[in-house]
């Protein structure tokens, strides 16, 4: 039995991203590099993974472009097992409107890959490290939102300690 060639796979899926998203050729070599696991979905899964988040988060094509830019491996998340719950999560725990949610992850696309159950603990960690109510720290989580993904302790979260409670 004689395999397809690799460009006979891999070009349609090239073309169909590079359209569908109205890249240039320069943004899609960022994202096929950054997001190889965007070969392993078929154009059906990826089309419902961009329709998802256009849908959840009201991204106009420009906006959704801008994320993938910032974060293509969302690409290779599934919408039940991580964008949703996640997305859900960030609404709710951050006390966010859905139009205010979208502009964080817009500002901060990498939150996407990131763990919920991780991001409470940064919260936490924040309240209790710096003794701020939970308003307080979700005042400085949307400030600085990097402090989400950063390792518990780190240098940067104590020297932005003063910041915190202002």
């Amino acid at each position: 039995m004689l395999s397809r060639s690799p460009e006979r796979n891999l070009e349609p899926k090239l073309s169909w991203l590079q359209t569908r998203l109205q890249l240039d050729p320069a943004q899609l070599k960022k994202i096929v590099l950054q997001c190889p696991a965007v070969f392993s979905n078929s154009t059906v899964i990826l089309d419902s993974k961009l329709t998802y988040l256009e849908s959840r988060l009201a991204l106009t094509n420009s906006q959704l472009l801008r994320l993938l830019l910032g974060l293509s491996t969302i690409l290779s998340l599934s919408i039940e097992d991580n964008l949703e719950p996640l997305i859900s999560f960030l609404e709710h725990r951050l006390q966010k409107t859905p139009e205010e949610l979208s502009a964080f992850i817009l500002r901060y696309p990498i939150i996407c890959g990131a763990n919920s159950a991780k991001i409470e603990s940064r919260i936490q960690f924040l309240r209790s490290h710096f003794e701020l109510t939970d308003a307080d720290a979700l005042k400085f989580v949307d400030r600085r939102p990097q402090v989400l993904t950063m390792v518990s302790g780190s240098k940067r979260i104590a020297r932005d300690e003063g910041e915190a409670g202002h």
